[in-house]
Parts: C-alpha cells; sequence; structure tokens
C-alpha cells in the first residue's frame, strides 16, 4: 500500500504541528518493520534536524542545522552549528558556531568554537581547537587543541595536532607539522616534513620539505632547502637549491 496526497493550491499537502517551540521528538520518523529507525526530521524551535539519530539528544539549544545520519548526535548545549553530512560534528556537546560539511568533518568536535571544516575526515580529530578553517579531505585531520589555523587543500596539515597560527596552503602542505605554530606553506608539499619548526615561510612546491623543527626560514622557489632540517634564520631564493 501507499500513501498519495493532492496538492491543493490553497492549503498545505501535509501539515504536521509540533506539540511547543520546544518540541524535541521528531515530527517525522521514519522506521523499518522491526522499529529500527531509517531517518528522522525535527525542528526544535529555530533548529531542524534531518537524517537518522540527526541531533538525536537535544533539548533546548537553538539556530542548529544538522543533516545527515548521527549528524549532531550529541549536541547538547551546542549553537549556531551547520553539520551536513553523515556523522558530521557528531561528537559535538557544546560547541558553538562550528560549519562542518562533509562526512565524518569533525566528527570528535566537542567543545570546539567558530571552526569550518569542509570535506571528507576534515578536522576529524578535532575536540576543542577553535577558530580553524581546514578546506579539503583529511585537512587538518589531527588537530585535536589547535587554534586559527588555515588549511586549504586535501591532506594539508594533516598531522597538526597543538600547532597553533599556521596558513597552509595546497595538497599536503605541512602536512607533518604537529606542534609548530606561526608557520606559513604555500604549494603542494612545502614543509611536509616540519614538525614543530616555527616562524617558517615556504613558498612553492616542496619549498622547505626537509625541514623538521628549523625557525624562523624564508624559502622561496620549488625544491629549494629540501635538505635543511633543523637550521634556523636562513633564507633561500631560487628553483632547485638545496
Amino acid at each position: 500500500s501507499r500513501l498519495s496526497i493532492v496538492n491543493s493550491l490553497s492549503t498545505q499537502s501535509l501539515l504536521t504541528r509540533a506539540a511547543s517551540s520546544g518540541q524535541v521528538n521528531p515530527l517525522v520518523l521514519l522506521t523499518e518493520s522491526t522499529g529500527v529507525e531509517l531517518s528522522r526530521m525535527t525542528a526544535t524551535g529555530t533548529s531542524l534536524f534531518v537524517g537518522r539519530n540527526a541531533g538525536s539528544l537535544v533539548t533546548t539549544t537553538e539556530n542548529n542545522t544538522f543533516f545527515g545520519q548521527d549528524a549532531g548526535a550529541a549536541n547538547i548545549g551546542g549553537r549556531y552549528n551547520s553539520f551536513f553530512g553523515s556523522s558530521a560534528g557528531a561528537a559535538n556537546t557544546s560547541g558553538s558556531g562550528n560549519a562542518f560539511f562533509g562526512r565524518s568533518a569533525g566528527i570528535s568536535n566537542d567543545a570546539g568554537a567558530n571552526n569550518a571544516f569542509f570535506g571528507h575526515g576534515a578536522g576529524a580529530s578535532n575536540t576543542s581547537g577553535s577558530s580553524n578553517a581546514f578546506f579539503g579531505q583529511g585537512s587538518g585531520d589531527q588537530n585535536s587543541t589547535g587554534i586559527n589555523n588555515s588549511f586549504f587543500g586535501t591532506g594539508a596539515g594533516f598531522l597538526n595536532a597543538t600547532g597553533t597560527s599556521n596558513s597552509f596552503f595546497g595538497q599536503g602542505a605541512g602536512a607533518g607539522n604537529t606542534g609548530g605554530i606561526n608557520n606559513s606553506f604555500f604549494g603542494v608539499q612545502s614543509g611536509n616534513s616540519n614538525l614543530t619548526g616555527q616562524y617558517n615561510s615556504f613558498f612553492g612546491d616542496n619549498s622547505g620539505d626537509g625541514n623538521t623543527t628549523g625557525n624562523s626560514n624564508v624559502v622561496i622557489g620549488r625544491n629549494s632547502a629540501l635538505t635543511n632540517s633543523t637550521g634556523s634564520n636562513n633564507i633561500v631564493i631560487g628553483v632547485n637549491i638545496s
């Protein structure tokens, strides 16, 4: 059997009225014959949740939008969040002002606020880091508490855990950085091996790729300073200069 609703120009095709603006039970709940949930649509005041278990623990928070299975599933007190994708922001409880787009984007975020993660697994390990922008699959994947970072490109800043105020642009840029701060890496694989080096500026594909703990280096040019590992206060300009 099936339900058929014929639309009318003057009335709604289907109207579901919430008990109050604080409605927490799903307005629409789809289940299997055994009762297992398939999907839900819930509206709580200014919030909207669509997807299996999406926003399922929310009681009084407002201005959240969750789309996808388990998106925002643990959210209790977080506000002004937008989570789109399966398990996006699934562990968020109190973090506010976040935008997570992509499967498992920001999946571990608990209290981190004002983050923007776009791409499958972007910012997946972030728990309390705030004011980060990660764009690209796996970008900032291991970031947990780092703040004020901007990672753009697949795998950019992948291992960054606690590093702060870094700017990595390009596929794999700064991928090995764990705790380095105030670094600027521009170009594919630039600063790829940097671990804890600080205040470095690398421009060009593979520039400064050998740097691990060196500080305050400026490298401009493709494939330059590949052998410098721990040296500091260097300026290298040119292509293929070791």
